[in-house]
This record gives structure tokens, C-alpha cells and sequence, in this order.
């Protein structure tokens, strides 16, 4: 009996410590399924910052009597100091009255008490590739105002252009060829480096015109450095190559770069001239 006992308390331990090891199996197996299927999370890609919105530019505040203000600007919207802004009196001669823009292209003129109207205009120099360009200037609001009243006046440097005068050298035209015809003359101007407003421009490829000055050539070009060249094409003949020069300086080629100039130091009115004739060598 004392035997059959042991053998029982024997059975008993052996059935518990099986039921102790099966439980130990499905925790472990439950905690397994519960680590592989916990979801995980792919890192997002973190999206790009929006761009900053263009600052306003600045603005001369409220209109104040007897005080005329303002900035002057180039076609970016950016500051050019240290020009002289000039109120010319529409009534009275010899009381213009004048200031100068400070880094921020801001001017403010105080004016007398005078019954008269104002007009605002400015006269300056900038450089571009190493010479001097005169620019003439009148507000953007290019209208007189009461002195009692007061104004604000912006200036904006923008559309700056210029033209360029040809003259053909109709001796170097044989008999044999059609009659030479300047809208027949195709030229090319091609940009050298930045233009005066800083961007790199295009290549211009047009027909000499006559021009609003008089004579021919082509009008309404962005002030910048230009490569020409000039190819004649006379309508039922193949094009024939021209040469050129800048008048009264250098020799005849098939391109020359150039800059436009002032005439006469005339502010706002950029100019050059040339002469072309037919390339004896190329032309047919």
C-alpha cells in the first residue's frame, strides 16, 4: 500500500510538471505572436519645406501734406541709392529742391508752403562693363501735385533698351546680283555675359527696319553686350554673308561685339552704329 502510494505521489509530480511545461509552450508561443504581429511604422519621408512666400516691397507710409517721398528701384524691385531726386516747382523758376536715396532707395523731400504744383524727375549714372549708362527718369506717376497736398513718388528703372543705325556699303554689290533692299538684310545679335538687368537675355535674330530716328536698322534692344553678324537674303537668291564693323573704328568682319553708348551723353537714349557690305569672298 505504502508502495502504491509512492507510485501515485510519483504520477501526480510527473502530470504537474508536464501541465507546467505545456503552459510555459503557450506563453512563449503567445508572446512570439505577439512580437511578429505587432505592426511596424515605415519611416515617412519628411516633406520638403514650403517655399517663403517674396517679402513686399517696402512702402512710403501714408501721403503727408507738404511732403513729398518715395523709392527708387530697378525692375527687380531693388534698391539704387545715392541718387538725387529732383522736385521742380511748376510755378516758380530757380526753387527746384532735391534729395538723395540711401541704401534703401527711399527719398524725402520736405516742401514749402507755396501755392504751386510739383513735378519729380532724377538724372544719375550707373556702370555696366565698365562704362558709365546715363538714365532720365520721371516718376511712375508722372503727374504734378499740389504741394498742400503732398505725394508719394516711385521711380522704377525698368525697359531700358536701345537701337542700332546700318549703313550698307552699296559699292560692294555687283551688277549681276538683285538690288540690295535693307529689309532684306537678317541680323543677329547674340549676348556676351548678363545683360545691364542681370538675366543672360536671348539671341535676337530679326530684319533691319527703318527706324523711328530715321535710317535703318533695329530698334528696341535690352541694353546688354552683343556678338552681330548680318546675312543678306534676298527673296528667290541663296543668303549671302555680309561683314561688318562698328563705324569708324576697326575692320570689316564676319562678327564683332560691341556696347551701346550715350550720344552726346543724351541720359536715356543708347545707341551704336555699323557698317556692313557684301563678303566679297562668300557671297555669290
Amino acid at each position: 500500500m505504502i508502495k502504491f502510494r509512492k507510485q501515485l505521489t510519483s504520477l501526480s509530480l510527473l502530470v504537474a510538471s508536464c501541465l507546467a511545461f505545456i503552459g510555459v509552450a503557450d506563453a512563449f508561443s503567445e508572446t512570439q505572436s505577439a512580437v511578429v504581429s505587432k505592426p511596424t511604422h515605415a519611416a515617412q519621408p519628411k516633406k520638403p519645406a514650403p517655399a517663403p512666400a517674396p517679402k513686399p516691397l517696402p512702402s512710403a507710409g501714408k501721403v503727408e501734406p507738404y511732403v513729398v517721398k518715395g523709392y527708387l528701384r530697378n525692375a527687380q524691385g531693388k534698391p539704387i541709392p545715392g541718387v538725387t531726386i529732383h522736385a521742380d516747382n511748376q510755378l516758380f523758376s530757380d526753387s527746384n529742391l532735391g534729395a538723395v536715396t540711401d541704401q534703401n532707395g527711399f527719398y524725402r523731400i520736405q516742401l514749402p508752403h507755396l501755392p504751386t504744383t510739383w513735378i519729380m524727375s532724377t538724372s544719375f549714372t550707373l556702370p555696366y562693363n565698365g562704362k558709365e549708362q546715363r538714365f532720365y527718369l520721371r516718376s511712375d506717376v508722372d503727374q504734378p501735385f499740389a504741394g498742400s497736398s503732398g505725394a508719394i513718388r516711385d521711380f522704377t528703372l525698368k525697359g531700358v533698351v536701345g537701337h542700332i543705325e546700318i549703313h550698307p556699303d552699296f559699292w560692294s554689290f555687283d551688277d549681276g546680283l538683285p538690288q540690295f533692299e535693307m529689309n532684306d538684310l537678317e541680323i543677329t545679335l547674340t549676348p556676351v555675359g548678363p545683360l545691364f538687368d542681370g538675366s543672360s537675355g536671348k539671341t535676337i535674330t530679326t530684319r533691319a527696319t527703318a527706324l523711328p530716328t530715321g535710317g535703318h536698322g533695329v530698334d528696341k534692344i535690352p541694353l546688354g553686350r552683343y556678338k552681330i553678324s548680318a546675312l543678306w537674303k534676298p527673296e528667290g537668291h541663296s543668303p549671302m554673308p555680309m561683314l561688318i564693323k562698328i563705324t569708324g573704328n576697326g575692320n570689316f568682319a564676319q562678327s564683332v561685339e560691341f556696347d551701346f553708348y550715350n550720344p552726346l551723353g543724351s541720359p536715356s537714349i543708347f545707341v551704336n552704329q555699323f557698317d556692313t557690305k557684301l563678303d566679297s569672298q562668300n557671297g555669290k
